[in-house]
């Protein structure tokens, strides 16, 4: 059952990542559009992903349903986490270049 178990949670992680770049992407789509500068699009992005996180089922493309737990959402938080600093640091450093 073990190894059942650790199939299962590789799954869901990338089920959560792939609902996590879902949100950046939708966000990025409407950039041209709303023009926002990088802090305001990291929010727009959080809020996109708190939206999605919220509905308990997520439809993605290429995916089956994915439904989201309470862990999976913690892990979802970290990754945007993850994925937002390295953004802002990708942009520091373009600006500092």
């Amino acid at each position: 059952m073990r190894h059942y178990d650790d199939i299962e949670r590789r799954i869901r992680r990338a089920a959560m990542q792939v609902i996590v770049r879902e949100a950046y992407q939708q966000t990025l789509a409407e950039q041209d559009r709303e023009h926002r500068r990088p802090a305001e699009f990291a929010d727009a992005w959080k809020m996109r992903l708190v939206d999605l996180l919220a509905r308990g089922t997520v439809e993605v493309s290429g995916w089956s349903k994915i439904t989201i737990a309470d862990l999976d959402a913690d892990l979802g938080w970290s990754l945007y986490a993850a994925a937002s600093y390295a953004r802002s640091e990708a942009i520091s450093s373009v600006r500092s270049g």
